[in-house]
């Protein structure tokens, strides 16, 4: 199944291929319940029918492995550049450019550093 489809809201689901199941379950349950619930009251059917569809609709969705999912706000992005000479210079200012270019498209909120290594390493900028 598509990642997308993995998601409601802020829950996402493992085993979403599970789900598919609701399809085909609900309506036989609303079948079901006409029959054997005939002999009940308007409002008794329905809430036994709504109280039976509630709970296969629970335990399909634990089937299918719920977790809360939680996004980060803000990112630290750690860059560690070899300026060693066993790297062209051409590579190095490429690495250079993506890395300005990198934190250009960024959100204001994102946390950047940079280290440089050959030798020794030094940081070349912090978060």
């Amino acid at each position: 199944m598509p990642e997308r489809f993995n998601q409601l809201g802020p829950v996402q689901f493992d085993q979403a291929t599970w789900l598919l199941l609701l399809i085909g379950i609900i309506p036989l349950i609303v079948w079901w319940g006409r029959q054997s619930l005939s002999g009940l009251g308007t409002t008794t059917r329905r809430v036994a029918l709504g109280v039976r569809i509630v709970v296969v609709v629970l335990l399909v969705g634990a089937l299918a492995r719920p977790h809360w999912r939680k996004e980060a706000r803000n990112v630290t992005v750690n860059i560690i550049s070899d300026v060693s000479e066993s790297v062209p210079k051409d590579l190095q200012r490429r690495a250079a450019q993506f890395f300005t270019d990198a934190r250009g498209t960024s959100r204001q909120e994102d946390l950047w550093a940079r280290v440089t290594a050959a030798r020794g390493a030094y940081v070349q900028s912090l978060p």
